[in-house]
């Protein structure tokens, strides 16, 4: 498949918000298979621009790219006030360590890809409505994340 955005792709600088947002969605298009739907984050939460949330029932799956546009993680929330990063449902073993970045290809961009996959590959249980490992790992939000702190 080829890059939604290749000039992004083939460049270390830091992606648009247009090709930081096209990226999520084209990587994780699978969520809309267990029901989930694009939303706009709450107004606490909107500081970031480079952020784009899903949401199905009571579950979210939450880009975020961070590092000015080095970095990207996914975080995994429920509605309940808890959180996981969504690296914790991976199995140890299949944990990688981080590798050098080959030259002239986007970070970010990437991580939203090799992210979304991982989630796909281990985190179906969750996307499922299955919360069993979620629950047992879980944190609750801390106080900027709190709408009844920041509302």
């Amino acid at each position: 498949m080829e890059p939604l955005h290749p000039m992004a792709e083939n460049s270390q600088a830091i992606p648009t918000l247009d090709e930081f947002r096209a990226t999520c969605r084209e990587a994780l298009g699978y969520l809309r298979g267990f029901g989930f739907l694009e939303i706009s984050p709450p107004p606490y939460r909107n500081r970031n621009p480079y952020q784009v949330w899903f949401m199905e029932g009571d579950r979210l799956v939450v880009v975020e790219g961070e590092g000015w546009g080095q970095c990207a993680s996914i975080t995994l929330e429920h509605t309940r006030g808890l959180e996981l990063p969504e690296i914790y449902l991976v199995p140890t073993e299949h944990k990688l360590r981080p590798t050098k970045h080959k030259k002239g290809v986007n970070r970010q961009l990437q991580q939203v890809r090799d992210v979304a996959a991982r989630l796909r590959e281990y985190g179906t249980d969750f996307l499922e409505g299955d919360l069993t490992r979620f629950l047992q790992q879980a944190k609750p939000f801390p106080p900027y994340k709190r709408p009844d702190l920041n509302g």
